[in-house]
């Protein structure tokens, strides 16, 4: 996805555009739900409710994505007011992750939105649970967190729905997104979207408290996950379903891939090196592509206006993308990483599928992955 980005570059690919109806947004906030999910689940059955198991939680999360965030923040002032482009969509909301918080997302610094929606819900979904504890504390963890999922689900669907009629007061909800931009006003509005992570959760329970129901029929499941999530994707069923109820079907049928996805044990060996690293980068390469790189091009390259020029340019966004995010990624992303190693004693962590032994046939194991992140120095507490 994140190469398909650079504007004016659509004589390239010409035969992709169907294939753009995946929301890559949509599967990463699922995904990240689950492995959150998963951790804040084993964490409360551990520890329990309690401030310290919340502030360990949010400091482990915190050492991940706030340095980056900062740097690269400050670098887009610096970069933009140096380059005398718009800065009228910046203002201090950006160093509280609010800029979209209940408002349109700005032009500036716009990837940043999803970024936004992961760090509120690393904030408000165990600050709900814990709050919910509270209120019925003879209620188990299972109780609880399945309690902190309907409201995270309800909630943003319900805040959809207002939205729309705020958009369309005369009730011309066809003439909607004449009113307002779909990308801005609801697919990028925080609390809009919280309830996207919160099926990743969904998931994470149901693997926990119900394991041998989470592994039957994998495959039948996956498949009509994917049914569900193209049909609602490729068909306009007309705007108020699209900023609404489209979110939540697209987001369960996105929950529905993970019990297939949860049972991949291993891979072959020579795909794992390349497909590790660029893991561990792409926390930077979200952080630059649409912002350092794409705005490089924007103010100082022009318009490819021949083919030539066109792959010229792709093949060098292609270059700076990920050599800049593997020096960000060497020189300041990873030693915040070892502090955190040192800083933050390591959560309880995420089930993995158990893998099998060296086989002879090319596979991975744990130990082949133990030493390919040795390799490249990743911490032994994980990254994201």
């Amino acid at each position: 996805m994140i190469f398909v980005q650079i504007p004016d570059l659509e004589i390239l690919y010409p035969w992709f555009p169907r294939f753009w109806h995946i929301d890559g947004v949509d599967i990463f906030f699922v995904l990240s739900g689950f492995l959150i999910g998963t951790i804040l689940i084993k964490t409360f059955e551990k520890e329990g409710f309690n401030k310290p198991t919340l502030f360990h939680f949010w400091k482990f999360r915190w050492y991940r994505t706030i340095p980056n965030y900062y740097l690269i923040l400050l670098v887009m002032i610096a970069f933009v007011y140096l380059s005398r482009d718009d800065m009228r969509g910046f203002s201090w909301k950006y160093f509280f992750f609010l800029q979209n918080f209940a408002s349109a997302t700005p032009d500036f610094f716009s990837v940043a939105w999803s970024l936004t929606v992961e760090e509120w819900f690393y904030i408000s979904f165990p600050l709900t649970s814990i709050g919910i504890a509270r209120l019925f504390p003879k209620w188990k963890v299972k109780q609880v967190v399945m309690s902190t999922i309907v409201v995270f689900v309800a909630l943003p669907l319900a805040a959809r729905f207002f939205f729309a009629y705020l958009a369309s007061p005369d009730g011309r909800f066809d003439l909607m997104f004449e009113r307002v931009n779909f990308e801005k006003y609801f697919r990028s509005r925080m609390i809009l979207r919280l309830d996207s992570i919160a099926f990743g959760v969904l998931g994470a329970w149901i693997a926990f408290y119900y394991e041998s129901f989470w592994k039957q029929h994998t495959w039948k499941v996956f498949g009509f996950g994917a049914v569900m999530y193209l049909f609602f994707r490729l068909y306009d069923l007309g705007p108020l379903f699209q900023s609404t109820f489209r979110f939540t079907i697209c987001s369960f049928a996105i929950f529905m891939f993970l019990p297939l996805a949860s049972t991949v044990k291993s891979g072959p060996v020579r795909w794992a090196a390349p497909i590790t690293y660029v893991s561990m980068i792409s926390y930077s390469m979200y952080l630059i592509h649409r912002t350092l790189i794409m705005d490089g091009f924007r103010i100082y390259g022009g318009r490819p206006f021949s083919d030539a020029k066109a792959i010229i340019y792709y093949l060098a966004y292609f270059i700076l993308v990920f050599g800049l995010s593997a020096l960000l990624y060497k020189f300041f992303e990873l030693p915040m990483l070892k502090l955190r190693e040192k800083g933050v004693k390591k959560a309880p962590q995420a089930p993995t599928p158990s893998q099998p032994a060296a086989d002879g046939r090319g596979m991975m194991t744990p130990e082949t992955n133990v030493r390919i992140r040795q390799h490249f120095s990743v911490p032994s507490a994980g990254h994201l």
